[in-house]
């Protein structure tokens, strides 16, 4: 069921001049997201590669996401963004894909952090 893969939190956050994006699910999901395939970024209509970090703790697994500088400025006029998390298969050698749409409130969250310099 691709509904409990979804992330349950997605934090967007800022630490010294750096941006994340922070998801996990809770649920102990294997399969929820895998650093074997880049994630695409979508803004607008622009598509952004970038590699991510996964953790997988004992109760949930979380995934983290360095956003780098021309994604932040891309991000702080967007309209629209969503982003392809690859998602280990059964066969742990195929990977699927699920895309989340980021919701605008979420977005106009996250161009309040990026204007707060």
């Amino acid at each position: 069921n691709k509904d409990l893969r979804l992330p349950r939190v997605c934090i967007f956050k800022k630490y010294n001049s750096e941006y994340f994006l922070i998801m996990n699910n809770a649920n102990k999901i294997s399969k929820l997201a895998t650093n074997l395939e880049p994630y695409r970024f979508k803004i607008d209509n622009t598509i952004y590669s970038i590699s991510a970090n996964t953790y997988d703790l004992s109760v949930k697994k979380i995934l983290s996401i360095p956003l780098p500088p021309q994604i932040i400025t891309h991000l702080s006029k967007a309209s629209k963004a969503s982003i392809q998390i690859p998602i280990e298969n059964d066969n742990k050698w195929l990977i699927e894909y699920l895309v989340v749409d980021i919701p605008q409130s979420h977005i106009e969250e996250w161009k309040q952090v990026i204007d707060m310099n």
